[in-house]
């Protein structure tokens, strides 16, 4: 089975017989935190849906699990938009809106990581 997600142009999945593609969850940009772990908020929702279907090696999913799974993959990257997830401070915010845009950005790591001079 290959997967492509491609960012707002949705995403594909082939299992070897059929291609079967479904849209992104649209998402305001001047709402959204942080999109740092929708990628792998993706492939959780996605991968989950199928096992929750029955898939396994003996057996393949049916195009209507993968269906579903593309929707549940695209509806878990879209909700993990609105969390701050950069460098594990992960926390969902307040009030979705264009003030996640303006909070000040912090420094969690050194600039300089080699020995201290």
């Amino acid at each position: 089975m290959v997967l492509a997600t491609r960012g707002l142009a949705g995403a594909t999945v082939y299992d070897g017989r059929m291609p079967v593609t479904a849209p992104a969850h649209a998402a305001d940009a001047r709402s959204m935190a942080d999109t740092v772990g929708c990628g792998d908020a993706f492939l959780a929702g996605f991968t989950v849906s199928l096992l929750r279907d029955g898939w396994s090696r003996s057996s393949p999913p049916s195009r209507l699990s993968l269906e579903r799974a593309l929707r549940q993959g695209a509806q878990s990257a879209h909700d993990q938009c609105f969390v701050e997830a950069a460098f594990g401070h992960g926390r969902p915010t307040a009030t979705p809106g264009p003030a996640a845009l303006r909070r000040p950005m912090r420094r969690t790591m050194p600039l300089h990581h080699g020995p201290a001079s």
